[in-house]
């Protein structure tokens, strides 16, 4: 049994160290790290971008291919609620009250 994958953090963070220690060296050190986190974040930021068409699709050819589409009867109540966000849908659609203030 191999231990060198237990041992190699610790001797790599003292190494990293020892290195820092050399004003020229740590810093070269540090923007190599600094280079790579920023890769890692585009290469992350590119596949999803790339990702986001093809997983919509999909979404919404699954959506279709199960017969879950939605049904006509919700557009018409999205197509209500939004009339009755205009003044009025409101007041066509409150019922008068004795006393009550209208506007």
């Amino acid at each position: 049994m191999s231990y060198a994958i237990e041992w190699i953090w610790p001797v790599a963070a003292i190494s990293a160290l020892t290195l820092m220690t050399v004003p020229w060296v740590g810093a070269m050190l540090a923007l190599v790290v600094v280079l790579l986190v920023a890769v890692a974040l585009l290469v992350a930021l590119v596949g999803a971008i790339v990702a986001t068409p093809f997983l919509l699709a999909r979404a919404v050819r699954r959506r279709r291919r199960s017969g879950r589409a939605l049904p006509a009867y919700t557009a018409q109540a999205t197509v209500r609620r939004a009339s009755l966000l205009t003044a009025a849908g409101r007041q066509a659609a409150a019922p008068e009250a004795p006393g009550a203030l209208v506007r």
